[in-house]
């Protein structure tokens, strides 16, 4: 390992670090002068594991985008140095809460850490077919995060990329540090469902046309935010997203989010 991969991994890990200072100049006072040595060790706070990171405004797309992206957020990575970083972009591997199940994917581009909280755009996909195909372990390890009404994500750095460039000390010291947040289920359900009603796609339904009028009240003690959630259930583009599901599974699934939801 160099000492510039020693040093990037210290100012990642830790909270602080010492940054060695060495030079050599000549000092003048009037016609006396002096020749100077500076060599000093100077203690710097550091990115102490990016502690406060955070995924935010989560929401899911229907239809994805012709990339494939199907999620889109905001991403915070704290700076509490006085130093500032060009990365990047990054890839993330999503992972289920401390499991190596790995559900999805996140790039950030053109990274730029400067003192202070950095937030960026995030643009990913989540594999759907791998969480329900997966459904007992995704809800295994989200156990304790569901009880607080959120999501537990951890990012892993799978490469970063700089001019077309592989970065590889940034890969191998980030990819080394799992990020971890705690995304809340109801924000992701509320953009979810407000994306899907500015699009036009909640009533997006082959058959709408001939179920009759809507429920607006819902099954009694909910209302009508159960039922933004529970028209899923016809909505073409999450038919096709779990064409390979039965359908009565996969109306369940979609029930527990919609009471989930209206619980709220």
């Amino acid at each position: 390992m160099t000492s510039w991969e020693t040093f990037v991994g210290q100012t990642v890990f830790q909270k602080e670090t010492a940054l060695s200072l060495y030079g050599v100049t000549t000092g003048y006072l009037g016609v006396l002068k002096n020749h100077i040595v500076l060599d000093k060790d100077v203690v710097i706070p550091t990115l102490n594991k990016f502690e406060g990171f955070s995924i935010a405004d989560s929401t899911f797309l229907l239809p994805a985008e012709d990339d494939g992206s199907n999620l889109v957020a905001n991403l915070t990575l704290p700076n509490p140095s006085a130093l500032s970083f060009e990365v990047g972009t990054i890839t993330l591997d999503l992972k289920s809460g401390n499991t190596d199940l790995v559900i999805g994917n996140a790039t950030v581009k053109n990274v730029t850490l400067r003192p202070g909280n950095n937030t960026f755009p995030l643009r990913g996909v989540v594999d759907i077919g791998t969480i329900v195909s997966n459904l007992t372990e995704v809800v295994s390890s989200q156990g304790s995060a569901i009880r607080r009404g959120a999501l537990s994500l951890t990012a892993v750095t799978r490469s970063i990329v700089s001019n077309g460039t592989l970065i590889p000390y940034y890969t191998k010291v980030l990819g080394s540090l799992p990020l971890v947040a705690n995304v809340s289920i109801g924000d992701i359900l509320r953009n979810s469902l407000a994306h899907i009603g500015s699009s036009g796609l909640l009533s997006d339904s082959d058959d709408k046309r001939r179920r009759g009028p809507v429920q607006l009240d819902g099954p009694v003690g909910y209302g009508d935010a159960y039922n933004q959630v529970a028209d899923l259930k016809h909505n073409r583009h999450v038919q096709k997203i779990l064409e390979d599901e039965d359908p009565e599974r996969r109306d369940a699934m979609i029930d527990a989010l919609a009471r989930y939801y209206a619980s709220l």
